[in-house]
């Protein structure tokens, strides 16, 4: 097999694992979490007890990072968007 061959080979099966591990990825976390907040991308809104909020992109990093340093490496966020 020559290079380019080789080459294009590596390159399918990279492609394979990536696709296959965002759809694993996608699989686990496609649903909403008992704690989470759904946002709409319409409005950018979400639904509290008091109302509707506006979403505030601040917070949401904020909340990312927390979440990230609070559930460990695996940087499990639950948020869903």
């Amino acid at each position: 097999m020559d290079r380019d061959a080789r080459l294009q080979e590596g390159l399918q099966r990279s492609k394979a694992r990536f696709v296959d591990t965002m759809n694993s990825i996608l699989e686990r976390y496609n649903h909403p979490f008992e704690d989470d907040f759904l946002v709409s991308m319409d409005t950018l809104t979400y639904d509290t007890p008091d109302g509707k909020n506006f979403l505030n992109l601040q917070y949401l990093h904020a909340l990312i990072f927390y979440r990230r340093c609070t559930l460990g490496e695996e940087g499990n966020i639950r948020t869903v968007l």
